[in-house]
C-alpha cells in the first residue's frame, strides 16, 4: 500500500508537471524566420518539400520546449555549426534541438515495431535512438566541412577573378558580383557568402563588419588570408587589385604543397596495401610447392 505522505507527493508531482507543461503549451508558436541568410534557407526549405518541409510545424512547435533546455555551452558551439554550415535549413539553434528529440521519437518508433514485427532483438531500440539524435548534429558538422573545402578549391580562382575585373575597372563591389554571375555549381558555397556579403554592404553594413563576418562563417586559413589582406590593402593604402593579384598567386601556391603533401602522404598510406597484395601473390606462388612436398612427406 502507498502511504499518505507518498501519495501526496506523486500528486503534488504531477501537479507541478502539469503546471509546466500547460505554461510551455499555451506560449505561442514562433513562425519561421524568413529574414537573413537564414531565412533564405527557409524559404528554400519550404519551397523544396520534403520531409523537413513537410515536418517543420512539428520542429517549431518542439522548439518552444527546447529553448527552456540551459546549455549554454552546447549552445555556442552549435550556433558556430550551424553558421559554418551556411545557416542549414533555416534552422536555430532550439529547433536543431527539437530535430534531434524528433529523431529520438521516431527512431525509438521505428526500432520498437520491427522488434515487435520481426525477430530482431530488441537492444536495437536504444541503439536506434542513439542515432536518431546524433544523425542531426552529424550532418549539420558535415555539411559544414564540406562547404569549407568547396570554398577553399573555388577561392583562388575567385579571387584572380574579382583582381582582374577591379584592373578593368570596376570597384569591389561589382567586381564581386561578376564572380556571384559567372560561378559554376562547384562554387555555390562561395558564390553564396559572397552575395551575402554585397547584401550586408547594400544595406549600409561597413566592408569590414561584412569581411569580418564573413571570415567568422568560413573559418579557414585561405579565407582569413583573403580578408586580412583586404583590410591590410585599405589600411595602407595600397592598390587593392594588386594585393588580389598577389593574394591569388599565394593561395594557388598553397593549393599546389597542399597536393605535394596529399601525394606524398598517399604514397606512404600505399605501402600496406602493396605488402599484402605482394603476401598474397607469394601465398598463391608458393602454395602448390609446399602441398605436394607435405604430400611427398618432407
Amino acid at each position: 500500500m502507498i502511504g499518505l505522505s507518498a501519495f501526496a507527493a506523486i500528486l503534488l508531482l504531477a501537479g507541478g508537471l502539469g503546471l509546466v507543461a500547460g505554461g510551455l503549451a499555451t506560449e505561442p508558436v514562433r513562425g519561421p524566420v524568413l529574414l537573413g541568410m537564414r531565412g533564405l534557407r527557409r524559404r528554400e526549405l519550404l519551397a523544396r518539400g520534403g520531409f523537413l518541409a513537410t515536418m517543420d510545424p512539428v520542429v517549431r512547435w518542439l522548439a518552444r520546449w527546447t529553448r527552456h533546455l540551459p546549455f549554454a555551452g552546447p549552445r555556442v558551439r552549435l550556433e558556430k555549426s550551424l553558421r559554418e554550415a551556411g545557416d542549414w535549413s533555416g534552422y536555430d539553434v532550439d529547433e536543431l534541438l527539437a530535430l534531434a528529440i524528433l529523431g529520438v521519437v521516431l527512431a525509438t518508433t521505428g526500432a520498437a515495431v520491427m522488434v515487435r514485427i520481426t525477430d530482431l532483438p530488441g537492444t536495437i531500440v536504444p541503439f536506434a535512438a542513439a542515432l536518431g539524435v546524433y544523425l542531426p548534429f552529424q550532418h549539420v558538422s558535415a555539411t559544414a566541412a564540406r562547404r569549407q573545402r568547396e570554398i577553399d578549391r573555388s577561392l583562388p580562382g575567385a579571387v584572380d577573378l574579382i583582381a582582374l575585373a577591379m584592373s578593368a575597372g570596376l570597384d569591389f563591389v561589382a567586381a564581386i558580383a561578376q564572380v556571384i554571375a559567372t560561378g559554376s555549381k562547384q562554387q555555390e558555397a562561395l558564390t553564396e557568402e559572397l552575395a551575402y556579403v554585397t547584401r550586408q554592404m547594400s544595406l549600409g553594413v561597413t566592408r569590414r563588419r561584412a569581411l569580418d563576418e564573413l571570415a567568422a562563417r568560413v573559418p579557414i586559413e585561405p579565407v582569413r588570408n583573403f580578408v586580412g589582406a583586404i583590410q591590410q590593402a585599405e589600411e595602407k593604402g595600397t592598390p587593392l587589385a594588386d594585393t588580389l593579384k598577389q593574394q591569388a598567386a599565394t593561395l594557388r601556391m598553397r593549393r599546389s604543397v597542399q597536393g605535394e603533401e596529399a601525394a606524398s602522404r598517399a604514397a606512404v598510406l600505399m605501402m600496406l596495401p602493396l605488402v599484402l597484395v605482394m603476401c598474397s601473390i607469394l601465398v598463391v606462388l608458393m602454395a602448390p610447392f609446399v602441398i605436394r612436398g607435405l604430400d611427398a612427406g618432407f
